[in-house]
């Protein structure tokens, strides 16, 4: 990773965003990386996941195993964040990716220390409509929990836990 991260450093100055999986050994990845990196993208699908229809036997998937991704993964993603952020934070953005599917979640990850959030499975099933509902109501009521802490602004919440 370090070698195709240093690669795209040099070839841009835009942003660069690493994804890292909880799946591998992200904290010597992140630590190798953080030069050269404007973000850490905490999450992705945890690898291999299998599911079998009952009625035919047959994967799910086409290619048979896949990720595990939603609310299964957010716990080992909340810890991801958590991790990354206690040890790195003050010197990457760090971008949750994992199991959103409700506000809380969005300011949880916020108090594990991301500041940006990405959004995949929750969007399952919806059309523009009810995602735009969706992406309007979910920040909506952030902002009404962080209103409830005392709080001005989701980034005051940022990194502030007790865990």
């Amino acid at each position: 990773p370090l070698e195709i991260v240093k690669s795209v450093r040099q070839s841009t100055r835009k942003p660069v965003i690493a994804k890292l999986s909880p799946g591998e050994d992200y904290m010597g990845i992140a630590e190798e990386i953080l030069p050269y990196v404007d973000y850490i993208c905490c999450g992705n699908t945890i690898p291999r996941g299998l599911d079998i229809d009952p009625y035919t036997g047959h994967a799910f998937l086409a290619g048979k195993f896949g990720g595990l991704s939603g609310d299964a993964i957010r716990p080992v993603t909340m810890r991801m964040v958590h991790e990354i952020y206690s040890s790195f934070g003050e010197h990457v953005g760090i971008i949750a990716a994992g199991g959103i599917s409700d506000s809380g979640h969005i300011v949880s990850y916020a108090r594990a220390g991301a500041s940006l959030y990405q959004i995949g499975t929750g969007l399952a099933n919806k059309n523009a409509l009810s995602t735009v509902f969706f992406f309007n109501s979910l920040w909506d009521e952030a902002l009404k929990i962080v209103e409830k802490t005392g709080h001005d602004s989701i980034d005051e919440l940022v990194g502030d836990n007790n865990v």
